[in-house]
């Protein structure tokens, strides 16, 4: 096995002509979508997975929300996060058609919905389970054998549940949100903890375990002498980085169970702390100087790696998942001034 590694672009790079143009675009529906007024129709996201899943399923149902004037409601307390959406991200501008919380409040006003897409769910959204199937690699509701999915094309009726799994690239949902106050400076806090110029390693294991021995191996060399932070889901890779990579300065920021268990999309596992360890994670690597994650003999890099990649060339998401401030002091802290650019 082998390891592939993604360098941050620097601050030249990330400001070419055709770079600045995608994200003029992107601001611009950003903008449109924050002055859209929506109807009277609703779609309820449920997502699930771990971090990169969920804002994947977000974006998707966000898109399809501003595109036929739907409000947007995204409940994470099924699945997901187990928790609020709201608990860890704000909007980052005022949008109109997007809830970032669902309460007991929630579910009495869409259960008064006159149609439903699935129908089996009119009046119920709270009291149904799902089943996997193999051959549509998604859910199913378990007693209708319905797909609570949106499609490419709007329905007409005035309630859609989506409530699945999937991937992609998560990093498109990010340029609607920012951290909550709270939530931020818990990552800045931590970051702050850090020595300049680290480099970083993800593993994902607990849910997806592989012989990570080679990728270990094949690092000892590059990063001998040098600090690294150790950002994974298991206890287990992190003691064996730490004995592998004796010859690096080895750190890590999250409180990782010492059993070996799944941590994310986990009832009675994922919890508000786990959350908040996956957030302090994607920034810790996307602020790296290298990252470094396994590739080959059937190993590729997870859905969380490539979400840290994407938002490791994005100082201007970074910015405003943190607020100006935080910013700032990790700015000054990694790199001695306010900002990374030239």
């Amino acid at each position: 096995m082998t390891h592939w590694i993604h360098t941050r672009k620097t601050w030249r790079d990330q400001h070419d002509w055709s770079t600045l143009v995608t994200r003029a675009r992107e601001q611009r529906r950003v903008a449109q979508a924050s002055r859209m007024q929506v109807n009277d129709r609703s779609l309820l996201c449920r997502p699930h997975g771990g971090l990169n899943d969920i804002l994947s399923q977000v974006h998707k149902t966000l898109i399809h929300a501003l595109q036929y004037r739907r409000q947007l409601i995204i409940d994470t307390r099924r699945h997901g996060f187990h928790d609020d959406f709201g608990h860890y991200f704000e909007t980052a501008r005022n949008f109109p058609s997007v809830q970032l919380r669902y309460g007991t409040a929630d579910a009495a006003r869409l259960n008064q919905e006159p149609s439903c897409f699935p129908s089996s769910l009119q009046g119920r959204v709270d009291n149904y389970t799902l089943q996997y199937v193999e051959s549509l690699s998604n859910y199913v509701v378990s007693d209708s054998g319905e797909q609570p999915q949106i499609g490419i094309t709007d329905r007409p009726e005035t309630l859609l549940t989506h409530d699945q799994c999937g991937g992609g690239r998560g990093c498109q949902a990010l340029p609607y949100l920012q951290f909550t106050a709270q939530v931020s400076n818990e990552i800045t806090t931590r970051i702050l903890s850090l020595p300049k110029g680290y480099e970083a390693i993800h593993v994902r294991y607990s849910d997806t375990p592989f012989n990570y021995g080679p990728f270990l191996q094949s690092l000892q060399k590059s990063l001998k002498g040098r600090t690294v932070v150790v950002c994974t889901d298991s206890f287990e890779v992190l003691m064996a980085c730490k004995e592998q990579l004796s010859d690096s300065a080895v750190h890590n920021l999250g409180n990782l169970p010492t059993t070996p268990q799944k941590i994310h999309d986990n009832p009675g596992v994922t919890t508000p702390a786990t959350n908040t360890n996956a957030l302090v994670d994607l920034l810790t690597l996307a602020l790296a100087k290298k990252i470094y994650f396994p590739s080959g003999q059937g190993v590729y890099p997870s859905g969380f790696s490539m979400l840290a990649a994407d938002l490791s060339n994005r100082d201007d998401l970074k910015r405003q998942l943190l607020g100006r401030s935080n910013w700032r002091l990790v700015q000054q802290h990694l790199h001695g001034g306010v900002s990374a650019s030239p």
